[in-house]
């Protein structure tokens, strides 16, 4: 039996797109993943920001993290969709700790809903 856990989803999408081209594709990551069983429990949009390196030649990038409550069986088709998207540079998606959530908790006033699971810290 599977077990509910938060995810922490961080997109990385071209400069190019305008901010409604962006919006649009926040929308449809966001849609993708309920779609999929997901539930999106917090959404962050950083802006375009500077990157270390170049990444297929584009020197900055948007920057978008979702909060996420799935299944890790529901995880694995998002992650497909990412990285099918041509206006996606990078996307990685890490399971939330014990910790981390404290700290979410007191920076966007996450509440966790019902049964879903945290990982220990390490």
């Amino acid at each position: 039996m599977e077990i509910r856990r938060l995810y922490e989803v961080m997109v990385l999408s071209v400069p190019t797109a305008s901010e409604a081209e962006h919006a649009a594709l926040v929308g449809s990551i966001a849609q993708t993943i309920q779609q999929h069983g997901g539930t999106v429990l917090h959404q962050t949009t950083w802006g375009k920001r500077l990157l270390a390196y170049p990444i297929q030649k584009h020197r900055e990038g948007w920057y978008d993290l979702f909060y996420v409550a799935a299944y890790p069986s529901q995880i694995a088709p998002v992650e497909q969709w990412l990285k099918l998207q041509p206006n996606v540079l990078r996307y990685m998606v890490v399971r939330v700790n014990r910790a981390h959530l404290a700290v979410l908790q007191k920076q966007y006033n996450l509440t966790l809903p019902e049964g879903v699971s945290v990982a220990r810290p390490k």
